[in-house]
């Protein structure tokens, strides 16, 4: 069981809804604060190991991301989803390099179990639909194709009943999520696929699950 006191020297004083290694620290997501340790350990030297992103709402949800730069290759980043806003942590506070951007300040994620790293990006459900940060960091609805706009399916997304219950995971070039959502006015258990050669859902399956991991060339769907 999670206590605040589990940070040693500085605690971080609530329970965390979320936690991420980057750069060799836990960082946690407290309402709208992420506190971070020290490298390679729960110790938090300071209490002003933290970083404050954007407005009073909470974070729901972390997870990293490579992004490509042109100038210095691959650099890691986090990404911090609120329900309607998403940010970028980059740096670290050694070199006092740390820092935070916002991706976008209109479109966030409330499904924190939607998440998928995959090659191409992260995969998440947005209140409007699928999306995806890709390797740029550049945030995009997942489509058919690059000059398309709009996804080809985004009422199951809309119409989800919880989004939290939401369950996805990538494997083999597939990400697909599974959702209770109203179509048609009726409320029913969707799983979709997105597969990225193709470029093209497939779904509604009625097969339901609350978790997705991959393991080899499978998924475990529970």
């Amino acid at each position: 069981k999670w206590q605040a006191g589990d940070t040693t020297t500085a605690a971080i004083g609530a329970i965390p809804v979320a936690v991420s290694n980057f750069n060799n620290r836990a960082y946690f997501a407290t309402k709208n604060t992420l506190a971070y340790t020290d490298v390679l350990t729960l110790n938090r030297a300071l209490a002003s190991q933290s970083v404050t992103l954007g407005d009073s709402a909470n974070v729901l949800a972390l997870s990293g991301l490579p992004v490509q730069t042109v100038s210095s290759g691959v650099i890691g980043a986090l990404i911090a989803f609120k329900a309607s806003q998403m940010w970028q942590i980059t740096g670290d506070p050694v070199g006092s390099t740390l820092a935070e951007n916002y991706i976008s300040l209109t479109v966030g994620c409330s499904a924190p179990r939607s998440l998928a790293q995959s090659p191409l990006g992260l995969y998440f459900a947005s209140n409007s639909g699928p999306m995806i940060i890709d390797g740029l960091g550049v945030l995009r609805n997942v489509t058919n194709t690059q000059d398309q706009i709009e996804p080809d399916i985004k009422a199951a997304w809309k119409n989800a009943v919880v989004p939290s219950r939401m369950a996805a995971g990538y494997n083999a070039n597939m990400y697909r999520i599974s959702m209770e959502t109203l179509l048609l006015g009726v409320d029913q258990f969707v799983d979709y696929w997105f597969d990225e050669q193709k470029r093209r859902w497939t779904g509604p399956h009625t097969f339901q699950y609350d978790c997705a991991s991959q393991l080899g060339n499978y998924f475990v769907l529970v």
